[in-house]
């Protein structure tokens, strides 16, 4: 008899598993690199402090599996639009991919443009564009350009090596250029400390708005999707911010 019982409820632990793993959802997130937020290590795995994060917030809002996928940002857009990936991890938002996805309110973060410039250099503080005019600065001829940096009287120098940014430093210590530019300060920071450059440069924040990253959702996946992600990041929120993990990883590496 007490075997029969045992059977009865290993069969009943076994059935509720399956069925558990059956109905747990999966999603497809795509991404593009933008360290330390979103990267892929030496062995393809998906890291960064944006993809922790968001391993929280599917948690929160009942996703068993979360497939990540590294594509350019062209692909990333087009895979969205098709429907191949139900979601971007971070985005900029324009007229034009509003017409094409579907964005939740709130932004996962923001970014604040910066550059990286010699700690003895002379500029101690950006107050308009008028103080970065005289500067010889790099940028990644590929990525967003904030409206300072679109400036015509600009001239900075375009590149498009696979990291410019160790390149641009480099470069900034032997004095064959006096600055680099990222919209995204943390990406200069990031560089910084792991390139243990921190000795001899230092990241400026230019004095710009900073620019809303969004995950915006195909429009074949938000319905099932976007509500659940907007109540999860809300409530994430209010245990830890997204800047206030960031900070701590920062300061951790």
């Amino acid at each position: 008899m007490i075997y029969f019982i045992i059977r009865g409820v290993l069969i009943v632990f076994l059935v509720s598993g399956i069925i558990g793993q059956a109905g747990a959802e999966s999603l497809r997130m795509g991404f593009f690199e933008l360290n330390p937020h979103a990267y892929s290590d030496k062995h393809g795995k998906a890291r960064g402090t944006a993809i922790e994060y968001f391993r929280l917030i599917a948690g929160q809002m009942g996703v068993g599996k979360v497939t990540f996928t590294e594509l350019p940002l062209a692909r990333l857009t087009r895979y969205l639009k098709d429907g191949k990936v139900d979601a971007a991890l971070t985005m900029g938002k324009n007229t034009e991919r509003e017409a094409m996805f579907v964005y939740p309110e709130k932004p996962f973060f923001y970014m604040r443009s910066a550059i990286t410039i010699k700690k003895s250099h002379s500029l101690r503080e950006v107050k308009s564009v008028e103080d970065i005019l005289p500067l010889k600065m790099t940028f990644y001829d590929k990525g967003y350009r904030s409206p300072m940096m679109r400036d015509r009287r600009l001239q900075p120098i375009p590149m498009g090596a696979d990291d410019i940014f160790v390149q641009s430093y480099e470069m900034i210590l032997k004095n064959r250029i006096d600055a680099c530019y990222s919209p995204e300060s943390y990406t200069l920071k990031f560089k910084l400390k792991e390139g243990n450059y921190g000795a001899d440069l230092r990241v400026m924040e230019l004095p710009e708005p900073p620019v809303g990253l969004f995950t915006p959702f195909s429009r074949q996946s938000a319905g099932k999707y976007l509500k659940k992600y907007e109540t999860a990041l809300t409530e994430l929120y209010k245990t830890q911010s997204y800047e206030e993990k960031l900070g701590q990883f920062l300061l951790s590496e």
